[in-house]
Formats: C-alpha cells, structure tokens, sequence
C-alpha cells in the first residue's frame, strides 16, 4: 500500500510540466485513472476499510489538488500506516537483537520454540559472524553455528558461509543431535547439562 501511494503521488508532479489550463485536464484525467484502478482493487483484493478511506483521501486530493497537496496527504498517509501496523511478537532478547538474515535463517529452518536458543548458540559460537572460522589439527568449523566439516562433511553441501546454509546445516545436526553438539556453549547456557565422571561412566 505505502509503495503504491509513493508510486502515484510521483506521477502526479506531471503537473508541474503543464499550463494552468492543462493542469486541470490532466489532474482530472489521472484522478479518473486513478478512481478506476483503485476501484478494481477494492473489488479484487478486497481493502481495509482504512485502506479504502486511504484511496478515496488520495484520489480526492488528485482530482482537486496541486502537486504538493498531494505529496504532503501520502506523506500523512503513510505516516498513519506506520502507526498502524502492529509491533513484531518479541521472541527473545539474544534472538530479537539478531541480525535480520540470522532471524530469517532460524525462523526458516529451527522449531518456533528453539528459536532463541539458536540464536543464543550462534552468538556464543561466532558473535553472529558469518565468515568466522576455526581451523586447526581436529576441526574446521565454518559460520555461524561453527559446524564442523571434520566431524560433519556431509554438511559441506550447504553453504555455510551463508546465514541460511549454515543455520540448515546446524538444524539437521541439531535434530541428531539436540543442543549437546555444542557441548561447550550449550552448558555454558545452561541448555544441557554436563555429567560429571561418575555419572558419565554410569550412564555408559
């Protein structure tokens, strides 16, 4: 909506290119091109009903307006949208501080309820960096969630250079897995706990 009311108030400084008596025809003109598609919208996409009132303020101002009434009423327009539109349901405070395309990459591939735990292990891992990297003699872990290739080379099919393949790669291991294939941060985290050597040799 707020691209199309963009879009239209741009198209109509056509205005200012025009005599005081083409002016008219052509403000009449556009504000009839203008009735009709909205119209088609409101039948086809069925708007809101503030949507609507949005459309028919705009057309209005077109049909009776200068090019500056018209910029300023998308201006208020707009403004009215953004103070609308709902806030984001908060997840958590590692997840909701994430970079964009790391929230994506979790959202896509992670359970709803593991999301900030995702986030949580790959900011313990590798400060959200994408290009992090740690290679020696035993490992080679790649990305954000640090997988280890040495241990994991099934995941080299991924790009785990990229927020979205590393987070599929890390979410497969996860399901194998759970939290525990990143033992130290996982504890650290308090997402699993760590059997000390009596129980260890217990449980084996």
């Amino acid at each position: 909506m707020k691209a199309v009311l963009k879009w239209l108030a741009s198209l109509s400084l056509i205005e200012r290119e025009t005599t005081s008596t083409e002016t008219k025809v052509v403000r009449v003109k556009f504000g009839v091109v203008v009735a009709i598609a909205l119209s088609i919208a409101a039948l086809v996409i069925v708007l809101t009903p503030a949507a609507r009132d949005h459309c028919i303020q705009l057309v209005e101002t077109v049909v009776h307006g200068d090019a500056e009434v018209v910029q300023e009423t998308v201006r208020t327009i707009v403004g009215d949208e953004e103070a609308e539109a709902e806030p984001r349901e908060a997840v958590g405070p590692v997840y909701d501080a994430a970079p964009a395309e790391v929230q994506a990459a979790i959202a896509e591939f992670f359970p709803r309820d593991e999301w900030e735990n995702a986030a949580a292990i790959a900011l313990c891992e590798s400060g959200f960096r994408l290009d992090a990297h740690n290679l020696s003699d035993i490992e080679d872990s790649r990305g954000l969630w640090q997988i280890n290739v040495r241990a994991n080379a099934d995941m080299l099919e991924y790009d785990l250079w990229s927020a979205r393949g590393n987070a599929h790669a890390a979410a497969i291991i996860f399901e194998r897995q759970g939290w525990a294939a990143w033992k130290h941060c996982a504890t650290g985290l308090g997402l699993i706990k760590e059997l000390s050597h009596d129980r260890a040799l217990q449980a084996a």
